[in-house]
């Protein structure tokens, strides 16, 4: 599981529990920098944006490059 947030998000204080919420959950979670990336990252389709997503569930076909994802987070926040 991690959490996915847009920094630029107006107002921010829409996410502003998330945080929180996934350190008490012991959830990792990141920033992107926009919206439009974020929702294009997720399969969304062009011109949609979104604040944030939840990667609940990864295939086998793309848990290595999720773990590798989650590995360069760790790295950067510890």
């Amino acid at each position: 599981k991690v959490v996915v947030m847009a920094e630029n998000l107006n107002p921010l204080e829409l996410l502003a529990q998330i945080p929180m919420i996934c350190k008490e959950k012991e959830i990792p979670f990141i920033y992107v920098e926009a919206q439009a990336y974020l929702a294009e990252a997720a399969g969304m389709p062009t011109g949609t944006r979104t604040g944030a997503i939840v990667v609940m569930d990864v295939s086998k076909d793309g848990s290595d490059r999720f773990n590798e994802g989650k590995g360069h987070f760790e790295t950067i926040s510890a």
